[in-house]
């Protein structure tokens, strides 16, 4: 009984982690940021969403897959997720604030940073021989 309740405890930690990091992110993404001057480099911000992106996906699919071996399934979902948050939060820019706007290369930095996390996941998987 004891052993499930310290699993238990660990999933919620990924939770918790999958839950903090995307309302960090919406926080970010819909708030009127402000920049720092003198920093201005054109299309910084791409790398910033290829970050959040990357770091969305794998905690969701740290959460999703917990206590399982590797499924691509489930590293699936958490793209797919990441995909659709991901333009879900661009038409909110677009539409629902007056100081930002959507942009679908933002997107497109949205989709390449969660497809690096499921190449990073499968390697990291394959390299820990949990993949057959």
């Amino acid at each position: 009984m004891k052993h499930i309740q310290r699993l238990s405890e660990r999933k919620n930690i990924f939770l918790i982690a999958a839950v903090g990091w995307t309302s960090f992110t919406t926080y970010l993404s819909l708030s009127e940021v402000k920049v720092l001057p003198g920093f201005e480099i054109e299309n910084a911000d791409k790398g910033v969403h290829f970050i959040f992106h990357l770091v969305f996906t794998i905690c969701w699919y740290l959460f999703l897959n917990f206590g399982y071996g590797f499924r691509f399934k489930i590293l699936r979902i958490a793209f797919l997720l990441s995909l659709f948050y991901g333009i879900a939060i661009e038409f909110c820019q677009e539409y629902l604030t007056t100081y930002r706007s959507g942009d679908p290369m933002d997107v497109l930095a949205n989709s390449v940073g969660a497809l690096s996390a499921v190449i990073a996941m499968f390697i990291l998987q394959k390299s820990l021989k949990l993949i057959q």
